[in-house]
């Protein structure tokens, strides 16, 4: 399972997690720059994304949301 967690500066503890759940790929956008998470697509074969929403913006939220 290939999975993109947004938001956060560090997500150690939430990859021991999502290992756990079977997750072999694990791509992490820190999202603190708004401009460039607003650019980039959701990388294609991507199973699951996780937002971490206490750490993202409101205009970040609502792209991701409109791309999945």
């Amino acid at each position: 399972m290939r999975v993109l967690v947004i938001g956060a500066d560090e997500i150690t503890p939430i990859k021991a997690v999502l290992k756990n759940l079977g997750a072999k790929d694990i791509e992490h956008w820190d999202a603190r720059n708004e401009n460039r998470v607003n650019r980039k697509p959701i990388p294609s074969g991507t199973d699951c994304v996780v937002m971490l929403t206490s750490f993202l913006n409101h205009n970040t939220m609502k792209k991701i949301k409109s791309e999945t």
